[in-house]
């Protein structure tokens, strides 16, 4: 699989409805973009929900802030080439938003109807 550029985006619990509402609205106009550029990828988001450590880490003279924990790869793991969910941020959201979404073919993710 290859692998473009990545971000990794820190919300707090209580906002996770806005920010996979967030996720949603941002991907159309992202692969537009890249669509328009010529570019042959798209915007791939990968959703999980729980505690992570975040700070500086790395020697003294090389600092760098960093965000890592088992929810951090929990994230990273699902698959997904789309916008990707796992069933406890899928748990998490309600109405509208929740109904976007329909289980996957890997156990514990939830994938964007479409």
């Amino acid at each position: 699989m290859e692998r473009g550029e990545e971000a990794l985006i820190v919300f707090r619990p209580e906002d996770l409805a806005p920010a996979v509402a967030m996720l949603l609205a941002l991907k159309p106009d992202v692969d537009a973009f890249m669509e328009g550029a010529g570019w042959q990828c798209r915007l791939t988001a990968r959703v999980h929900l729980g505690p992570v450590v975040a700070g500086p880490f790395g020697p003294r003279q090389a600092k760098r802030f960093d965000v890592i924990g088992v929810t951090v790869n929990a994230g990273a793991r699902l698959a997904s080439t789309g916008v990707t969910i796992s069933r406890r941020v899928y748990d998490g959201l309600a109405g509208d938003l929740k109904a976007r979404f329909r289980e996957g073919k890997i156990d514990g993710a939830f994938v964007l109807r479409g």
